[in-house]
């Protein structure tokens, strides 16, 4: 009996020591694999966390430059001189994020609004500007005037024959320019880095402390580090513009960097994360349940058994989990997103708001005609269906068309409209076709769209039309419902009498004057539906919508008797009245150069007899 008792003793000893080796060999096994998927996953997300970090810089920067361009667009409508294209930007200055803006003129010389004065003649960007090129972001660089550190956004402004009349020039400091602010702590757990060409450092994220050594450049950190590729190798590569990915030791610590290109600057975006985070979580988890999973594994082995099930369906779980925190990370500062099963034409996951009525797992294809019906406006319907629907992705990816970004109005129950941008990016996932679609509110920037268009159809001095607002007017009207109803409009070509002798005899600044008032009683004579413009010098136009001709005569009568105004300055004062031509709107022409010029011709004829009155054009005009 004693050595049966011994026999089993040993037996059931050498079966649970069995069994435990086979535990820590099984489970070492898989923390091993744990580890190596959970570096594969964060390798992946390493790079998509990068063209994310780059594609926040580059929204930053083209903000800048589409502040630039549409200052650059107002300033090359008219052709202000340099004191009016300098008074402009001063009073446009205020609302900038630009430390300065200024204006180069043709000899290199910077006039800023901050009052100071630079020669920037030796600037290769200058150059680059004056051989058409479109717009020059330069690399970091000590300011000449406060010794910060800065870059320059210069754009040319162009006269009216389109020749080069100045560089718009602004100035943006380093310390301001801070892409990654809203980036909250608790998802930063990478560190970012953007650095130029020459390996200076544009910015650096500091929402995390990653216990990087700080260095002056990034070469010099380069240099003084250790890694899976050599320092000079690396640096060549920056500057053939290649992206990079590379392991490197700084100060003792390993650290995964990926550096990518940026398409608007010559700009680097490097994105690095401790190697040590990878496999933290792993470690922990595991540290924490290996030992009371043994312990349960030796004293039953039924119950060592139900652990392992249950510890493997709760690995599932979390892998699972890992990746929706990753998804959402991922998705950050966005208003929505879907996850599309294109072959199946399933919703896999998104946001809740964006799936209603139908939740996960409906069509997406029902939820698109939904959309189209209560929110698409109808002229953009069909937009929406040719670029949003499952067959238009799938036959974009079957072209190579992985990324696309579509925008488009909606409007709510109470007929509010606002723009939605709908960035669509399609993978391939085990033989699925996976659409992942980001949806962003994109109001404000359409906005601020419409306004810069406005502006550069404004005449700057007296806020009129200008000749494009002009031209475009005209064409709406002649394309317009009441046009092909058989309704006649007056096309006014207005010029004032002895303007020149005003700005000989008492200055430019009277002479603006006298323009401005002239804008003023042309909007108080004239109806708010007409349209009242100022092509360019003392040249105006006045399309009066639907009137008679015995209605235009009256009309124009008491104008140019309003018109008879005079200036004095001192012992001298000069008179200026006002000669005006008219054709009719579509009787004189079915565009603007021909009506234009029917106008002027009549305007001619009212020069040639005394001023200071109105012709409508009649065929025997003859402009000598």
């Amino acid at each position: 009996m004693r050595n049966t008792v011994k026999k089993l003793t040993w037996g059931i000893g050498g079966f649970i020591l069995m069994v435990f080796i086979l535990t820590i060999l099984v489970l070492t096994d898989f923390q091993q694999k744990m580890e190596k998927r959970e570096y594969e996953v964060q390798l992946k997300a390493l790079r998509e966390y990068s063209e994310l970090d780059a594609v926040m810089v580059e929204r930053t920067l083209e903000g800048y430059l589409s502040t630039m361009e549409g200052l650059a667009a107002v300033l090359s409508v008219g052709s202000p001189e340099l004191k009016d294209g300098m008074e402009y930007l001063k009073s446009a200055a205020g609302s900038q994020d630009f430390k300065r803006l200024g204006l180069v003129d043709t000899d290199g010389i910077l006039w800023a609004t901050d009052g100071s004065k630079v020669d920037l003649s030796d600037r290769s960007y200058l150059q680059q500007i004056r051989e058409k090129k479109p717009y020059v972001i330069t690399e970091s660089e000590n300011s000449r005037i406060t010794g910060q550190e800065i870059f320059v956004i210069a754009i040319p402004v162009t006269g009216a024959e389109g020749q080069i009349k100045w560089i718009l020039h602004g100035v943006m400091r380093l310390e301001d320019f801070q892409p990654y602010e809203n980036i909250e702590t608790e998802e930063a757990r990478r560190y970012i880095q953007v650095i130029d060409r020459r390996g200076n450092y544009i910015l650096r994220n500091y929402y995390i402390d990653s216990g990087m050594p700080s260095y002056d450049t990034f070469f010099e950190g380069l240099q003084l580090s250790s890694g899976d590729m050599d320092a000079v190798e690396i640096m060549a590569k920056i500057k053939a513009e290649e992206t990079i990915l590379t392991e490197r030791n700084y100060g003792g610590t390993d650290y995964i960097e990926y550096l990518q290109p940026l398409q608007l600057n010559e700009w680097y975006v490097v994105t690095s994360l401790q190697k040590d985070d990878i496999t933290l979580e792993v470690n922990d988890y595991l540290g924490s349940s290996i030992y009371p999973l043994i312990l349960k594994v030796v004293a039953i082995i039924v119950s060592a058994c139900g652990v392992v099930l249950w510890y493997l369906r709760k690995l599932g779980g979390m892998e699972l989990k890992e990746e929706e925190n990753l998804r959402e990370q991922l998705l950050s500062g966005v208003d929505g997103f879907l996850v599309v099963d294109l072959v199946r034409d399933r919703i896999l996951q998104g946001t809740e708001e964006l799936m209603k009525p139908y939740g996960k797992g409906a069509s997406y294809s029902q939820l698109l005609m939904l959309w189209e019906q209560e929110r698409i406006p109808a002229d953009y319907q069909m937009y929406t269906l040719s670029t949003m629907s499952v067959e238009a992705m799938t036959e974009d990816f079957r072209k190579g068309i992985k990324t696309k970004v579509v925008e488009y109005p909606e409007v709510d129950k109470d007929g509010h409209m606002s723009w939605t941008e709908c960035e669509m990016k399609i993978k391939e996932d085990e033989q699925r076709l996976i659409a992942y679609n980001i949806y962003r509110d994109i109001s404000n920037k359409k906005q601020m769209e419409m306004l810069l268009k406005e502006e550069a159809e404004k005449d700057f001095l007296t806020g009129l039309y200008n000749r494009s607002g002009c031209m475009k007017k005209v064409e709406q009207i002649l394309q317009s419902q009441e046009q092909r109803e058989g309704r006649k409009h007056a096309f006014v070509l207005l010029d004032l009498d002895n303007f020149k002798a005003v700005n000989d005899n008492l200055g430019h600044n009277v002479g603006d004057r006298v323009l401005q008032d002239v804008a003023g009683i042309l909007k108080e004579h004239f109806r708010d539906y007409d349209v009242v413009c100022r092509l360019g010098g003392d040249e105006f136009v006045v399309i009066i919508i639907d009137i008679a001709d015995e209605a235009i005569r009256k009309k124009l009568n008491s104008l140019l008797e309003e018109l008879r105004l005079t200036y004095t300055e001192g012992k001298i004062s000069v008179s200026v009245t006002a000669s005006a031509g008219v054709a009719l709107i579509p009787d004189h022409g079915q565009d603007f150069e021909e009506i234009y010029e029917k106008a002027d011709t009549a305007l001619y004829s009212v020069k040639e007899n005394g001023k200071n009155s109105f012709e409508i054009f009649r065929e025997d005009f003859i402009k000598k």
